[in-house]
Formats: structure tokens, sequence, C-alpha cells
């Protein structure tokens, strides 16, 4: 497991501050540009790249973005609303309106009223004011605080995955407190399906969870967008609140690319293409000590810093024809013998290699079975990361 993996795994809690309870409970699992071969910088895009601080904005192994509630008139407009409402015939309306920062505490991966999101799980959990309003006098018949969150687990091996989502009133008065009921549905865009809607009684600091299964069909790159719709009805409002959109789980690239074959055998499987990959290397017990150490040595004595995190500029994965430029430029001119090889860092199959930038390159006289064992666990992390040509991904140094 990758050491920056350990911060998404394990339970994640999503905790309502108003009433104490945990609303989901759930375990992440470990499992970029567009398309699968239409990325691919050129090289003068890549030398052109914005500062290092930009790109680790631009390409972050961690993302996390604004998240609430929408695709509801606030309550507040609707109370200026009244009078029209009553000439309408409307005698008691529904409103719900996202609630502010700091109504919910959360734990883990979860951030409140944000969405944190890695390039295989995403978590977010954000708070819904409900209100039951009489028309045209704007009494309040009923007031309710909706807790709603979900966690999303993509799967590297499949094209089938799970979305949890958890609702729970933490707090209700009046008409609001009995017969409330919530449905939840899974909007799907881009190529994806999801199971059938969800629907539970709200009833006071009872939290509720389901899991629904989204699925990715055939074999083409699809980019899905998947967005849970609530639906909060109350017995006593002639009219309904408009649903509620969770919007912002960000967008989930499922692929079937021959590329990513393991063990002769194709594979299929999804990321959050908006987030860089990762990759780990080892400066000990991997096999693989003096090829991490030439990685750590061009990340930190180059003035570009290639793959290293924070400081320098992401690395972009590379077909074969490129590989084979760098390699010759990096590596053509030396005669190492066996067991010895050459190891050139930026890798060969990046568009940072010795061929386009090198100035940056870095080369090493390694045993040759460390050479060998760092390029498979490579292939293996392009399987794992969905790394298609032209995908991003940054390298980390690890004890």
């Amino acid at each position: 497991m990758k050491l920056r993996s350990r911060y998404l795994a394990g339970p994640v809690a999503v905790a309502s501050a108003v009433a104490g309870a945990t609303l989901l409970s759930l375990s992440t699992a470990s499992a970029t540009p567009s398309g699968a071969h239409d990325a691919r910088p050129a090289a003068s895009t890549v030398s052109a790249a914005a500062s290092t601080v930009s790109a680790a904005a631009q390409y972050p192994w961690l993302r996390t973005e604004p998240f609430t509630a929408t695709g509801t008139p606030s309550c507040a407009a609707v109370r200026s609303e009244l009078p029209g409402l009553a000439r309408a015939g409307i005698a008691r309306m529904a409103c719900a309106s996202p609630a502010p920062d700091g109504t919910l505490a959360a734990a883990s991966l979860c951030v409140t009223g944000k969405v944190v999101r890695s390039r295989h799980a995403s978590c977010a959990v954000t708070g819904v004011n409900y209100r039951v309003v009489e028309v045209p006098s704007g009494k309040v018949l009923g007031t309710g605080t909706i807790t709603v969150g979900y966690k999303e687990t993509l799967s590297a091996m499949s094209r089938t995955w799970s979305l949890v989502a958890g609702i729970e009133l933490t707090h209700a008065t009046g008409v609001v407190a009995a017969g409330t009921t919530a449905t939840t549905d899974i909007t799907c865009a881009g190529g994806c399906t999801a199971s059938r809607p969800w629907a539970r009684p709200l009833i006071e600091h009872k939290a509720y969870t389901h899991r629904f299964t989204i699925s990715s069909a055939g074999r083409r790159t699809d980019v899905t967008s998947q967005v849970p719709v609530v639906d909060l009805v109350n017995p006593e409002a002639t009219h309904q609140a408009a649903p509620v959109r969770l919007d912002s789980l960000g967008p989930a690239r499922c692929d079937s690319d021959r590329l990513l074959r393991q063990f002769g055998k194709d594979t299929a499987g999804c990321v959050f293409k908006d987030v860089a990959a990762s990759y780990d290397v080892y400066l000990t017990g991997h096999g693989e000590d003096q090829v991490a150490r030439n990685v750590q040595r061009g990340q930190q004595t180059k003035s570009l810093h290639f793959g290293w995190y924070g400081h320098g500029r992401v690395l972009f994965r590379a077909p074969p024809s490129v590989a084979a430029k760098n390699r010759q430029a990096a590596c053509g001119k030396t005669r190492y013998r066996k067991p010895y090889s050459c190891d050139e860092y930026p890798f060969a199959a990046t568009y940072q290699g010795a061929f386009y930038f090198p100035s940056q390159n870095v080369t090493m006289k390694v045993p040759g079975t460390e050479n060998s064992t760092e390029g498979g666990l490579r292939s293996a992390m392009y399987v794992s990361e969905r790394l298609l040509y032209g995908d991003s991904y940054w390298v980390f140094v690890l004890p």
C-alpha cells in the first residue's frame, strides 16, 4: 500500500456536530486529461509549464473543492415570494437551503463543506436547512437540519463501483419532525448507469446509509458524472421543495485500454481523472535502492525538480517512441557491463526525459536487477493508477 494511500484508507466517519452521531462509517479502498490518447502534451507545452506552486495546484494528488447542496431556491428567496405563492394557490411551501459552514463536523478524509478526492476515492459532507412555511403569513410551521454525505470508491480493476450515500435528520421542530421523507437518486451522465432510487422516512437523530452501484458499460474510454439528487417531501407542504443536487463529485474516467494489460490479460477500471497519479520509490527494502537515490538526486538538484510534488513540475507518461529517444539521449553513450546498467531520471517513458530536457537529466550506474525491479513496479503502477499516455503523475521518494 502506498504511504499516501494510508491517509485515505480505513474507516471514514462523517459525523454531525448537531447530533453527535455517525452518519457514515465506511472504508476507502485503494484502487487527468480527457480521453485515452488525445492528451499527449507537446514538448513545447510542457517546457512552458507554470510555476511549481501552480503545478501542484493544477495536478494535485489530493483535490479539495467546495461542496454544497444546490438546485433549490433558498428559504430567504421563498419568503420574498410569499404573496405570489398565495396568488398561485399555494398554502404551505417547503424550502431547502445549504446549511452554513460549521454546522457539521467531519473526520478523516471528509472535510465539512468540501469534496475531498484522491485518484480512487471521493468523500463529501454538507448540510441542508429545511422549512415548511405558511403562505402568505410566512409563519414557520417546522424546521429541520439534514446532514447529507457520500463516499464513492472507484475500482482500478473494474468499471463497476459503489457510492454510499448517507442522510440524517439532525434537528427538527414542528411538522418537519414527523412525516418528512427523503428519496435519493443518482443522476448519471457520460456513459454510466446507477442502481434504483433509495427512499427513507427521516427520524430525528437516526442515520441511514445506502450503497448504490454505478457502472460504465462497454470498452470505450468514458468520462462519467454521477450526481446524488435528494428529494425532500413533507405531507404538510402543499408545494414541495425542489430536489437538492450534490454536485462536484468529480469526473470519473473509465477505460478498458489495451495499454494497461497485466499478466497478458486486458484490464478495465476507473479513476478520478482530475487527480494526478502518484508513484513511490523506496531508498531501502524494495530492491531499487540506487534507482531511488538517482530519482532523489534528479528531483533535488535539477532546477525544474521534475516529479517532486510541491517543488517542481509534474511528469507525463509517454509512449515507447518517446522513451526510445529519451533513453538514447540519456544512456546511449554509456557502456556499462553486466551486472550493471544505466539508469536515467526523469524516466525515459515521460515527456520530461533527456531528449526534451537534457539539462534536467541525471544518470547513474546501478545494478541491472534494480533497474528491472523498478521498471516492473512502475509498470504495475501504470495499471493500478490507470495511467494512460499523457496522464500526469508525481514520484515520491520514501525511506
